[in-house]
């Protein structure tokens, strides 16, 4: 550097290369307002932190990302994708197949549906009065074995006739 060239603490450098010629140019610029002049000597040279450049974090970035993918691509890893592309496609193949055994099941299920809820609707006329008939019969029963609970051991008492019934006869 030029003596007298003001360089701090906080001065950085950064590599580029000028656009027509490609020749190699140094920045140096401060990242923060404020730093400490910095001190060098020939014993001790000072020491310009140099920043990255977009296109070195480009490049190392690609290079991680090869590295990577021929990590991926590895012997064992190549045989995994060849199977994994054998069996997509076996899918693909079987799979016009399976569309129209799926759609024919549907079809069917449709037809079972609409057959269950005919059967339901004509059930629901036919069963439900008797079903209405056979509560009222459990009804009757059920007031009938509260009033007389033995009527469940012995049977029903003859039955008396009450006021206005043929054969009635007042209690004295």
């Amino acid at each position: 550097l030029d003596r007298g060239t003001p360089v701090t603490d906080k001065t950085q450098a950064t590599l580029r290369s000028q656009a027509l010629t490609g020749r190699a140019m140094l920045d140096l610029s401060d990242s923060e307002p404020g730093g400490e002049p910095l001190r060098t000597s020939e014993a001790e040279p000072a020491v310009i932190h140099m920043r990255r450049t977009a296109g070195e974090n480009l490049e190392e970035g690609v290079g991680m990302l090869i590295e990577r993918v021929g990590e991926l691509l590895d012997g064992e890893n190549q045989k995994k994708f060849a199977a994994i592309l054998d069996n997509l496609e076996q899918t693909t193949r079987h799979m016009p197949t399976l569309v129209t055994e799926l759609e024919q099941t549907l079809v069917m299920v449709q037809r079972v549906g609409n057959e269950l809820e005919t059967l339901g609707r004509q059930g629901t006329m036919v069963t439900l009065p008797r079903v209405n008939r056979l509560l009222d019969e459990w009804e009757k029963l059920s007031r009938e074995l509260s009033e007389e609970p033995g009527g469940l051991l012995f049977g029903r008492a003859p039955h008396k006739p009450g006021p206005g019934e043929p054969g009635y006869e007042a209690p004295q």
